[in-house]
């Protein structure tokens, strides 16, 4: 499996602390927060791995199902938190681009998606302060389009460890409003549900009416498909802001979106690296 992911990361100090590209928190706690994203990717993913052999007082090198890792990550203006150092330590390409407004990244991802569309199997666009835990993870994603097929997007549910929270552990991306989703199930029919019995278990699927995870993964075959499209390229930000657009308006006009649902929510999880949207209402 080849493998291709694409960050955008911002930081700038400003004071305002309602969304995570502008940032008022201390920088240290944020740039530990980035590099443990980063690390997880590079780590976790691409085949760095060794076990230790007792008997033969060794240790020895695990294969990995990765044969192929690009970790990029996208700035603008020199507003970031990462240094040459790390990148090198990672295995960062380190893309910086000129923008007016920083939100609008993330759709750079796209562009260099389309540039080698026929070099990797998996293209995964994720922000920057989303952490995958889950060593299967990847594997889910393509498991998915190979089980429903690849007019279908499997969606992460994002979670936030917060003790002061409504839970210890709360999934943070509850239903939109109907307004914002509902054309899409008019314009694209499909099923609501879907079932699949995966490790001895029954895992169910919704049609999802909050299609934003900041994240989505494609297939080699599902990012070519989408660059044929007509609005391929559009730069569309009319879904809530730049950041949604970018994540999810994309996927909403070429595909079906869901996440696992119910009881099985934690089957395709990341984490949100932040607590404020489980501290609502909790001052």
């Amino acid at each position: 499996m080849r493998v291709m992911v694409a960050i955008p990361h911002f930081y700038q100090a400003t004071g305002d602390t309602s969304h995570a590209y502008s940032d008022g928190r201390d920088p240290e706690s944020r740039r530990a927060a980035i590099r443990s994203v980063f690390t997880a990717w590079r780590f976790a993913f691409a085949g760095h791995q060794a076990v230790l052999n007792i008997a033969g007082r060794a240790y020895e090198r695990i294969p990995s199902r990765v044969s192929e890792f690009a970790l990029v990550a996208i700035t603008t203006g020199g507003h970031h938190l990462l240094d040459p150092d790390f990148c090198r330590t990672c295995g960062i390409t380190h893309v910086e681009i000129a923008l007016d407004d920083a939100r609008m990244m993330g759709f750079h991802a796209h562009t260099l998606f389309a540039e080698y569309a026929r070099r990797f199997d998996l293209f995964v666009y994720s922000e920057d302060d989303l952490l995958p835990r889950d060593a299967g993870f990847l594997d889910k994603q393509l498991w998915f389009t190979e089980t429903f097929g690849q007019g279908r997007v499997l969606l992460p549910n994002r979670y936030e460890w917060n003790l002061q929270g409504p839970a210890a552990k709360t999934f943070i991306d509850g239903d939109l409003i109907p307004q914002l989703t509902d054309p899409w199930f008019t314009r694209r029919p499909d099923e609501r549900f879907l079932q699949a019995r995966v490790l001895g278990r029954r895992v169910s699927f919704e049609r999802t009416r909050n299609p934003h995870s900041g994240f989505h993964a494609l297939t080699q075959e599902q990012l070519r498909h989408w660059m044929s499209m007509p609005h391929w390229g559009d730069r569309d930000v009319s879904f809530v802001s730049p950041l949604e657009s970018t994540a999810a308006l994309t996927l909403l006009k070429t595909f079906t979106v869901y996440k696992s649902y119910g009881a099985g929510m934690e089957f395709c999880e990341v984490e949100h690296l932040d607590k404020r949207y489980s501290a609502l209402g909790r001052s």
